[in-house]
């Protein structure tokens, strides 16, 4: 359980969302991301406390992307 190499590829699917250049994008990425790390946690792969760090990862740089982006029209 919370293998590094397992945080490692979470983290990198979290990161991904940075390569949105639309809203439509970045919540492609968010579920994706989300559905990844929700498995790990189902799988027992990763702790509740490393699941709920990384989904406040996830939301967080959600956030940040979310911001960034233009605003649709």
């Amino acid at each position: 359980m919370n293998n590094p190499e397992t945080l490692h590829r979470a983290r990198k699917k979290i990161a991904q969302l940075q390569d949105a250049r639309e809203h439509f994008d970045l919540n492609q990425s968010y579920s994706v991301a989300s559905g990844w790390i929700a498995a790990l946690r189902i799988e027992d792969l990763i702790s509740s406390a490393i699941f709920h760090d990384l989904m406040r990862e996830l939301n967080q740089t959600h956030q940040v992307v979310f911001d960034e982006l233009p605003q649709p029209l």
